[in-house]
């Protein structure tokens, strides 16, 4: 195989001519009467037995046709690989010969991911954004979710009735419309007013525990319930205090945990402005190097994106095609600077030959262990199981890239500041 030619049809499109050696041709060629031999079915010869000059004057178009499609399956990614293209999408195939000497050459047109050769990131304007200081009430706001992962499940010591919003232990048996017994579930853990329906609890409120009661779930299909209240618990919550900060991690005193706290909610703080920046630069670079997408790669990101994306479900759903064509354009425009975010970074990344350590990578796992209450050794264990350092990895690489931008952007202050 050999590539004889590259046409730049623009930057996203690749014209290739490609030369496959007569030898190759041949092999293709006495494959496929192989083929069509096991399978040809002609008067006055047994399967299998049929000669070559045979199979080529009855299937000679078909056995062409097969070659071409086989020999170009065969050749096309190392042919892209040689012309050191970025392809994305299905090749199209615009051209087919074969030549005297008996060699096979074909021309396809190719999307390419656009590449920017050297990306001049330094001296982009930024305004600087306000940093405000972290409030006690968002410091309090984050021990309480803390408490609330901490709660402990108790039975009610009071002697009192049902009531909507708490939390029923039940042992529920289905019944059929003939009174048989369809399923039982014992020992079910349910919040009266989420879980069992209006229709249901309303008829089970008032219950004592250890009362029996049946109820309807729903009379159309002829379904009920036979349903007996086994406890009534509450959710009960440690005091915010060094205890909790000792239970929630590597804490020795409440007071600790808080400047933890306060760090996390400054590096969120951050984090957002710096998502922020990230606008502002890819917006800024796109001045600087405009930029083509292939219609395959945005329309294949779309499809992935939009498959799990439940607004767009819902709105399916309904049949409410404005909102459906609405939310499209929102996603299309979220991967669409999705990808020119990645061109440009990766750019860079080769550019400035910037990598993620080791040491990076473990200071990162620590981060996420303290912030989910975990040891590092099982987040890594966790991150490997599922098959997420690498994406890590990319979040960290993205980290740095966007720091180094930052660094050397030209930031102009609010007045005011």
């Amino acid at each position: 195989m050999k590539v004889l030619n590259v046409e730049t049809q623009s930057s996203v499109k690749r014209k290739l001519s490609v030369l496959v050696s007569k030898d190759a041709v041949d092999d293709a060629l006495r494959h496929k009467v192989e083929e069509f031999r096991k399978v040809a079915k002609i008067p006055g010869f047994r399967k299998g037995r049929v000669p070559d000059s045979v199979i080529k004057n009855r299937f000679e178009r078909d056995i062409k046709h097969e070659a071409e499609i086989e020999l170009i399956d065969h050749t096309i990614n190392d042919a892209i690989e040689q012309a050191h293209i970025k392809a994305v999408g299905s090749p199209i195939i615009e051209k087919v010969d074969y030549s005297p000497e008996g060699d096979f050459t074909y021309t396809v047109l190719i999307e390419n991911i656009p590449e920017v050769d050297h990306i001049d990131f330094r001296g982009i304007e930024i305004k600087r954004l306000p940093v405000p200081p972290v409030t006690d009430e968002q410091i309090h706001e984050a021990l309480v979710k803390i408490q609330r992962r901490l709660g402990v499940l108790m039975p009610l010591e009071e002697a009192r009735p049902l009531r909507e919003n708490d939390l029923a232990s039940i042992k529920l048996i289905e019944l059929d419309k003939h009174g048989s017994v369809v399923k039982v579930h014992d020992d079910l853990l349910w919040a009266v007013d989420e879980k069992l329906g209006k229709d249901v609890y309303g008829q089970i409120a008032g219950m004592l525990v250890g009362e029996k009661r049946k109820v309807t779930a729903n009379e159309a299909k002829d379904v009920s319930y036979k349903v007996e209240l086994k406890a009534i618990k509450y959710i009960k919550y440690p005091p915010i205090d060094d205890d909790l900060a000792k239970t929630s991690g590597t804490y020795n005193s409440l007071e600790e945990l808080k400047s933890a706290l306060k760090k996390d909610i400054e590096e969120e703080i951050g984090r957002i402005n710096r998502l922020m920046y990230q606008d502002i630069i890819i917006a800024a670079l796109l001045k600087r190097y405009p930029i083509d997408l292939p219609v395959s790669l945005v329309k294949n990101e779309l499809e992935h994106i939009a498959t799990e994306d439940e607004e767009l479900k819902k709105a399916y759903a309904r049949n409410e095609k404005s909102l459906v064509e609405s939310r499209l354009k929102q996603l299309e425009t979220y991967v669409r600077i999705g990808l020119v975010t990645r061109i440009f970074f990766d750019a860079i990344r080769t550019q400035e030959n910037i990598a993620v350590s080791e040491e990076e990578l473990k200071s990162a796992v620590e981060d996420m262990a303290r912030q989910n209450t975990d040891t590092a050794e099982h987040v890594m264990e966790k991150l490997t199981k599922n098959n997420d350092v690498d994406t890590v990895k990319g979040h960290l690489l993205n980290d740095k890239i966007l720091d180094l931008i930052i660094k050397n952007a030209k930031f102009i202050e609010e007045k005011g500041q």
